[in-house]
């Protein structure tokens, strides 16, 4: 990759790679195949973190035992992405480095202060996720730079979260809008911890710190879920293209937020009843 700069690319599952190719919107003169480098596979609990190899495909992933125990709605969003032939060769390194703004790993990894970890021949170096996206397919990747692995922070058993993505189809296809939506609550049922992350809604899968600020220490009622709805359009800068209006984005995004927090507040429920 160093030598080279800014005309090799990496070949992992090629899902995204090989589509951009045949459409001219890639030239590159060498393809470098990684999938030999047993380093860049594996699904670890390490120091408090998950750490995953950036070459491990979808479906293996979303058939761990130990992802689907700590970090369920990573998984349910993993498992949205492209068909069961894709997630067979998909990466999860190639789903971020892709660097789409509709990334379907990203919220729920957002949500979680998941990092990367990025190598040259010279050393690595350990990049939040919020800093990793710049705009739509650009990343802080620099051009003799690979994803390793990415880290994800262990979560508390207490937070739970839930993911949601509107499509046209009911497969196959990208987002119009996602939501994670993560949060703990006290025994009265008062949020604690809040993480809400979105994707398609923005130049890149964003946070929403205003609104996590608000909803931190109320109960998720109808009324408080509706007042999500109409902040969430504060912090969110939809464009408007072949898939969908700025204005269908906006109003779905807020749509798509209220029905994950309602699901969450739902899903505590459940548990204080088991």
């Amino acid at each position: 990759m160093s030598r080279h700069r800014g005309k090799a690319r990496i070949l992992a599952g090629g899902t995204d790679l090989t589509p951009q190719i045949k459409e001219g919107i890639l030239s590159p003169r060498l393809l470098l195949d990684v999938k030999g480098i047993q380093d860049l596979y594996g699904i670890q609990k390490r120091d408090r973190k998950l750490v995953l190899g950036a070459l491990h495909p979808l479906g293996q992933l979303i058939n761990s035992s130990l992802l689907r125990e700590e970090v369920p709605y990573v998984v349910e969003a993993m498992g949205l992405i492209g068909s069961y032939q894709i997630r067979s060769r998909a990466t999860l390194g190639g789903n971020l480095c892709n660097a789409s703004p509709a990334a379907d790993a990203a919220p729920p990894l957002l949500a979680l202060g998941a990092s990367l970890i990025l190598r040259t021949a010279a050393g690595s170096r350990n990049v939040p996720l919020e800093k990793f996206f710049l705009g739509p397919g650009k990343s802080a990747l620099q051009e003799d730079e690979i994803l390793t692995h990415v880290e994800i922070p262990l979560p508390g058993k207490d937070l739970g979260g839930v993911f949601l993505k509107h499509t046209y189809r009911k497969a196959m296809d990208l987002a119009i809008v996602s939501v994670a939506a993560l949060a703990s609550f006290d025994p009265d049922g008062y949020c604690q911890d809040v993480r809400i992350a979105l994707g398609a809604v923005a130049p890149t899968p964003i946070r929403a710190p205003q609104l996590e600020r608000i909803l931190r220490g109320k109960q998720l009622t109808p009324a408080v879920t509706q007042q999500a709805r109409e902040e969430i359009k504060k912090e969110i800068s939809p464009i408007a293209d072949l898939r969908a209006s700025r204005e269908y984005r906006e109003e779905m995004a807020g749509l798509i937020l209220q029905r994950a927090l309602t699901a969450l507040a739902q899903q505590k429920e459940k548990s204080r009843n088991a």
